[in-house]
């Protein structure tokens, strides 16, 4: 009954007070919390805290709560402190679990001094549905003096009226709870009931795709969305298209509009670009989308480099300013994967997140006119020596002026062949090993692959020596056999490097599935051996 629930909330207040002993004197004088309910599927709740030092020694940590049962869906909780004119921001780890509640710890640079105060802004976002339930009380393991909380949704019309302890005023789109007083840590449940039209999307999987070129002053992206609906189903599983043309509900969906998009936009899905899509600089939704079911498709398109590229004239690095999420706003991602390639050449590689990732990797990876590959890894900094400026149109003048003005001749036929022969077999191999590393594959088939994919390289590395050989003792095709031989070179070092690395990796993984765990010594000289190869 309500008395039990009572005394087992008592017991969870006096357990978080007893363990986590180390948080110091902080109070929180004053709260002020705003959530923002505006955009379907997505709450972000922005947290003002006036925080003071009743003790006697500075305090370095302060440590926020997010009911455990919440946290599942939180995607990010970051914080702001303010101390005199300074202003400081960090993103806190992995979270710890206490009795029900996981804790995010930030640490306070400068520290707040004995008898002082500080201003901390924390910025949590989660996803929320249709019935948005809180805690109308701030969750926090300090003691807090006074605190406010305002709700605003994207519409002033309720199916029903919000509910939480008074006082609670309604005023158009928002619902203010409190100012509340001297509130210890609790639950007090809160009903906020939205009508909102609009479809929830959710996408189960991003990747986002980022390739930069110094020679093209070009950033192109490309961006593969596996999106769904996660609002209400649709009734009887049946759908009339009459009736969706006049449905309160095709009234409410929303383009997406898609801001980043400069050039050379292409959007293709399963079956080729769907009739019910519209694709321009917005970009609504499919049927399928809106009657729960799921939709695949796949866009690029190009922007100037130098509107996220620059130059530190300190150290002369190249820093890259990229959005780690992807061009579609408000829509909650499940699971999300950036691939960055740098030019080639690209060396010393430092990646700053704005937020903890899961993992973060470092490899090559190789295009047709690569001949060291591009080093692939959201600010992230480089050296790029000014030779490497010149690599591309070497290679580029070798390869197409020299090998691909395809004529009449033999040689340039059976040559132009003879790479792109090459070009795949490099292909395969690569996903091979990407299949083996995604479990999709065994080390026994990746074996039998790369065998295979083998002998195909070296075979045309022998066909490109006989065409090469056949053709020396012209003297006009002189520059024609020294781009042949820069070809074959070029295959041999790319397979020997190739080869290398998958070894390594191979073994690396092969180490870590048998003991269980991650060396992270070993995993660090993995990481330094690949950016040497």
């Amino acid at each position: 009954g309500d008395d039990h629930a009572i005394i087992t909330l008592l017991r969870l207040v006096s357990l978080l007070w007893l363990v986590l002993p180390s948080l110091g004197a902080l109070t929180n004088t004053n709260v002020l919390r705003s959530i923002d309910v505006t955009s379907p599927g997505i709450a972000r709740s922005k947290i003002g805290v006036k925080a003071t030092n009743d003790g006697a020694k500075a305090e370095d940590n302060y440590a926020v709560a997010v009911r455990a049962a919440d946290a599942a869906a939180v995607s990010f909780v970051s914080l702001k402190l303010k101390t005199g004119d300074s202003l400081s921001r960090s993103v806190a780890a992995k979270s710890r679990d206490v009795n029900g509640y996981a804790i995010y710890d930030f640490k306070l640079d400068p520290p707040i001094a004995p008898g002082a105060s500080a201003v901390l802004d924390i910025a949590i976002n989660d996803e929320q549905l249709l019935q948005f339930a809180f805690n109308a009380h701030f969750d926090s393991p300090y003691e807090t003096k006074k605190q406010k909380t305002v709700v605003r949704a994207g519409s002033s019309e309720f199916v029903v009226p919000p509910t939480g302890p008074e006082p609670t005023v309604k005023k158009g789109p928002s619902v203010a709870y409190g100012p509340y007083e001297d509130v210890k840590l609790s639950l007090t449940s809160s009903d906020y009931p939205l009508q909102d039209n609009k479809p929830i999307l959710v996408a189960k999987t991003l990747s986002r795709e980022i390739e930069l070129s110094h020679w093209g002053s070009n950033l192109g992206v490309t961006e593969y969305y596996d999106l769904y609906h996660r609002g209400a189903a649709l009734r009887d599983k049946l759908f009339s298209r009459i009736d969706f043309q006049f449905a309160q509900y095709s009234r409410g969906l929303r383009s997406n509009v898609l801001e980043e998009f400069r050039a050379n936009v292409y959007y293709r899905d399963d079956i080729g670009n769907v009739s019910t899509s519209n694709f321009r600089k917005s970009m609504i939704p499919p049927l399928s989308i809106v009657w729960w079911l799921e939709y695949n498709w796949h866009h690029t398109y190009d922007v100037p480099l130098n509107d996220y590229l620059k130059v530190d004239s300190k150290t002369g690095r190249y820093v890259l300013n990229v959005k780690f999420m992807g061009s579609l706003s408000n829509v909650t991602i499940e699971d999300a994967r950036l691939r960055v390639v740098l030019p080639e050449g690209a060396t010393n590689v430092k990646v700053a997140l704005p937020f903890p990732a899961d993992s973060e990797e470092h490899s090559r990876f190789y295009t047709n006119l690569d001949t060291i590959g591009r080093p692939k890894v959201v600010m992230i900094s480089y050296e790029y020596p000014p030779f490497e400026l010149l690599r591309k149109p070497l290679v580029v003048s070798a390869t197409f002026f020299g090998l691909l003005l395809q004529d009449s001749s033999t040689p340039r036929e059976e040559t132009t062949k003879v790479i792109a022969l090459a070009k795949s077999a490099f292909l395969a191999l690569d996903t091979a090993f990407e299949a083996y590393r995604s479990g999709k594959k065994t080390r026994e088939e990746l074996t039998a692959a790369r065998e295979e994919q083998k002998g195909k390289v070296e075979r045309s590395i022998l066909r490109l020596a006989k065409v090469r050989n056949a053709v020396s003792v012209l003297k006009q095709e002189a520059a024609f056999v020294k781009g042949v031989q820069e070809i074959e070179k070029g295959f041999k070092e790319r397979l020997d490097k190739m080869v290398v690395y998958q070894d390594a990796v191979v073994a690396f993984l092969v180490e870590m599935q048998a003991s269980g765990k991650v060396d992270e010594k070993k995993k660090d000289a993995l990481q330094v051996k690949v950016v040497k190869l």
